[in-house]
């Protein structure tokens, strides 16, 4: 593709069904640069939208407040693990099904399966997808 700026090129990165444009400059970002620089910067998933960031907001406070935690000081990453040695949240098998519950009640998303509900619990992100997939209609 071409740009309209003089030594610039647009780059196209197809990441799932979206295509994200980056301009590359010729002299100082190598196209291939660009190109892996786009796939690092968004994991390979399309950027996320404002409702995306909103209804995750949502979920960690609803999540914390029905295991009544806090949310660390330094705040709390959307891929951060939830259970095990890498967890700063210590939760439990307890806390599991607390949040279980809770997700019940507010979004009617029953989570039956044990491996299923594992693979959900990893962290919010895994959730709020979990979520997003199995909402009803």
């Amino acid at each position: 593709m071409k740009s309209s700026l003089p030594g610039c090129k647009l780059i196209s990165v197809r990441i799932d069904s979206r295509i994200l444009s980056l301009l590359s400059l010729n002299h100082y970002i190598p196209q291939h640069l660009a190109k892996r620089s786009m796939r690092a910067l968004f994991g390979g998933r399309p950027p996320m939208n404002d409702p995306d960031i909103a209804f995750r907001a949502e979920l960690k406070a609803h999540i914390l407040a029905s295991v009544d935690k806090v949310e660390p000081v330094d705040g709390l990453r959307d891929d951060e693990p939830w259970f095990g040695p890498e967890s700063r949240l210590d939760l439990d098998s307890l806390d599991a099904l607390q949040i279980s519950m809770a997700i019940q009640k507010k979004y009617r998303v029953r989570m039956p399966d044990s491996k299923d509900t594992r693979r959900a619990m990893v962290s919010l992100l895994t959730l709020a997808e979990y979520l997003r997939s199995h909402q009803p209609a």
